[in-house]
Formats: C-alpha cells, sequence, structure tokens
C-alpha cells in the first residue's frame, strides 16, 4: 500500500519495548498471534471526558428520584485516589471541565450530558452554584482494588435529609462489562452532532456494522473523511 517501517520496530535497542520497558520478552508476542486480540480489551468511552469520572457518573443515583435539582443540600463521592483529586469546582474552560467530578456531575444533573456550557454565562453560574454542593473522598479500599476495578459510590442528600445513594463495581465499557453497539452509536451521532456532520451517522454507524464481512476499510474511509 505504499507504508514502509523499520523491520525491528519492536526488538530494536532504540525500539518499542526498550522504550517502554526494562524487562520484557518477545517470544510473548507470538503467544495466541492471530486469535487473540488485545483490541477486544481496551476500556471504551462513551463520554468526552477523563475516564477517571466514567464511574462518578455512572454512579449517579437515578435522577427520577430527585424531583428537583434545588432539593439537593449536598453530593458526597466517594472513589479511588486517581479520580479523587479531580475536585476543581471553577473550571474556565471546556478543556479543564473534562477533568473535573464537581463540573461533570453538575452538568449530567442539569442536562442529562456532559456538556460544553462556556458561551452561556447563566448556565455556567447554575452549574458552579451545583458545583459547590459536590465533596469528593478517597476510598482506600477503592483504591488497593485499582486499577482492576475503578468502583465508586455516590450520595445525594435531599434538604429533606433523604439519602440517595448509586454505586458502580464492575465499570461499564470495560472487558467485564462492555457496551452495546447501540451504546458505541449514541457516541457516534453525539460526536457527528457536535461536528454539525449528523446526517452521515446512520452511514458511518453501517459501515462500522459491516466490517467483519468486507476484506477492506475503503468505504469507511471515505465517509470518515468526509467528517
Amino acid at each position: 500500500m505504499g507504508f514502509a517501517g523499520p523491520a525491528g520496530f519492536l526488538e530494536h535497542q532504540e525500539g518499542f519495548a526498550q522504550a517502554y520497558a526494562n524487562d520484557y520478552d518477545l517470544e510473548s508476542v507470538k503467544n495466541d498471534l492471530g486469535s487473540s486480540f488485545e483490541i477486544c480489551n481496551t476500556f471504551r468511552k462513551k463520554h468526552f471526558i477523563c475516564g477517571h469520572i466514567f464511574p462518578v457518573i455512572e454512579a449517579l443515583p437515578n435522577t427520577h428520584q430527585i424531583q428537583n435539582i434545588e432539593h439537593i443540600s449536598a453530593i458526597r463521592v466517594y472513589t479511588y485516589k486517581a479520580a479523587s483529586v479531580l475536585t476543581n469546582k471553577n473550571p474556565t474552560s471546556f478543556a479543564e471541565a473534562k477533568f473535573s467530578i464537581p463540573y461533570c456531575i453538575s452538568s449530567f444533573l442539569l442536562y442529562n450530558m456532559i456538556k460544553d456550557c462556556f458561551e452561556d454565562k447563566a448556565a455556567i453560574d447554575s452549574l458552579n452554584h451545583l458545583s459547590e454542593k459536590v465533596h469528593i473522598f478517597e476510598e482506600v479500599e477503592y483504591t488497593i482494588d485499582f486499577p482492576k476495578n475503578r468502583r465508586t459510590k455516590v450520595e445525594i442528600i435531599l434538604k429533606n435529609n433523604k439519602v440517595v445513594t448509586g454505586k458502580v463495581d464492575v465499570l461499564k465499557g470495560t472487558p467485564e462489562n462492555p457496551y452495546t453497539l447501540n451504546e458505541i452509536a449514541e457516541k457516534v451521532i453525539n460526536a457527528l452532532d457536535y461536528k454539525g456532520r449528523r446526517e452521515l451517522a446512520s452511514e458511518l454507524i453501517y459501515e462500522i456494522e459491516a466490517l467483519k464481512q468486507k476484506d477492506n476499510i475503503g468505504s469507511l474511509i471515505e465517509i470518515a473523511n468526509k467528517i
């Protein structure tokens, strides 16, 4: 196809193995070669945010139990250490907001999605007001269990002292708890919508679903080039 690369990219003294590990076994590369594919073991992201915030969003209690956002007194998040540091309550851009648990929780509770509201001062004021109610704690038990699991618990305390709780032990999107094709398609549609190319969604999703029956990805690349 016209592409060229170094033959010894794995084992060369400046190659991949040397760059990423002090100790390695290149023979293991041959194990299950052609029958086992690591791409099947990846963590798929549904939202356009930091992966450590995913378990927090998934652990949010069913919002139908919260009739009015103004009834919320506090939101407590118990999670592992790597996630517990994402505490920024006043991000100044959407790029910062993607790494803010308070912003992402507030956006999801208000809009049922992680939304870029930085062009709308009133919306940002509402998000910041709700974000002030978010308190994040490291749960040592969850930290010990990470990265095998990304366990998280969220408690929403209402002004009538009722506590609504949600919890995640096995995160959605992991090989143990994968997204359905429809859930992945929803992300594709949202991404195209953001780019102003929603009309390509059905065509693109069809090509992705048909990949197993095709011997090349030419038609998929043609559609991708339109985005």
